[in-house]
């Protein structure tokens, strides 16, 4: 008599396939991404529990890096923006630009 798999044991094995083709996937990008190949140096797949890892003063300075606060130098009537160091291009929002891009 043969037994179905439990409904249990069916997540496992998707949650398994989908952390191994993720895993996968990621080890493709390495070769053509340069950010796909920082992660994996950095992190070596494992992700970061920054909750664990950062002051809170660093963290409240990325909830507001996320809410779209300004730096001290983008709020000054003069300041004109920057050339960002890793690509060149000029931008109003340095480190909003250094973050997305």
């Amino acid at each position: 008599m043969h037994v179905p798999p439990s409904l249990h044991h069916l997540k496992a094995q998707a949650r398994r396939a989908a952390a191994h083709r993720t895993h996968q996937t990621h080890r493709e990008l390495e070769a053509r991404k340069s950010q796909a190949a920082w992660y994996a140096s950095a992190t070596d797949y494992h992700p970061l529990d920054a909750t664990q890892q950062q002051p809170r003063a660093d963290d409240a300075l990325l909830q507001r890096v996320r809410l779209g606060y300004c730096t001290r130098e983008e709020l000054q009537e003069d300041f004109e923006g920057q050339e960002c160091d890793h690509c060149g291009k000029h931008t109003r929002r340095p480190l909003v630009h250094y973050l997305l891009s």
